[in-house]
């Protein structure tokens, strides 16, 4: 993806076909659902790990008292990124932010990110890219480009958008009587800082 604006084919192949060439990297996928590890209420929720907010329909509220239990004190950017050094990997990638919203970077969209929400208080995302550029390793930003999913609303969506997106572009959206998709812009604004925002008619539940 490219920052400012979609990527053109030729970009698209030129980065794949630096990908193919590395071959070997790693990929972090790592959040505030890393908190709960696939249990809510003692009980298992089916699904990857990442969508159990949605899947175990945990309450917003309660969801996001996770993030005060959220503190890897023992993580070491520059530890990591020389140990896939080592390994010959020629990459990482790391999720920035998931359907959660979850920012796992400092962000002025929303106070709901690593570094205000959570005792750990740093920036993971800057530290990587630090020890990244010091090791001669390409960092690789990922955020949930695609389609968003929401089960259970019953309220009609009259809009979608990102909250960083200062113009409130409104973004497709496809609602049937169990599930709402948005589709997401194949670039976030505010260097990927965003949460979406659903805008309903009624109050929820009606």
């Amino acid at each position: 993806m490219q920052a400012n604006g979609p990527e053109t084919r030729q970009e698209h192949e030129a980065c794949m076909a630096w990908w193919r060439e590395a071959k070997f990297g790693m990929f972090i996928h790592w959040g505030v659902y890393s908190v709960p590890a696939g249990f809510y209420q003692g009980k298992p929720v089916g699904g990857i790990g990442e969508w159990i907010m949605n899947n175990g329909k945990i309450p917003m509220a309660e969801y996001q008292g996770y993030a005060k239990q959220f503190n890897p004190v023992k993580f070491n950017a520059e530890q990591c990124v020389k140990t896939a050094k080592a390994a010959g990997q020629k990459y990482i990638v790391i999720t920035s932010k998931h359907h959660d919203g979850f920012a796992m970077f400092d962000t002025k969209a929303s106070p709901w990110n690593i570094v205000q929400a959570t005792p750990f208080g740093r920036d993971p995302l800057k530290e990587l890219a630090a020890a990244c550029k010091k090791e001669g390793i390409k960092l690789l930003i990922k955020w949930p480009a695609g389609k968003f999913e929401v089960n259970g609303l019953k309220n009609k969506v009259a809009k979608a958008y990102l909250l960083a997106d200062a113009a409130h572009t409104a973004l497709e959206v496809k609602q049937t009587d169990q599930t709402v998709r948005v589709s997401l812009p194949q670039n976030a604004p505010d260097h990927i800082a965003s949460v979406l925002c659903l805008d309903v008619v009624g109050k929820p539940g009606e």
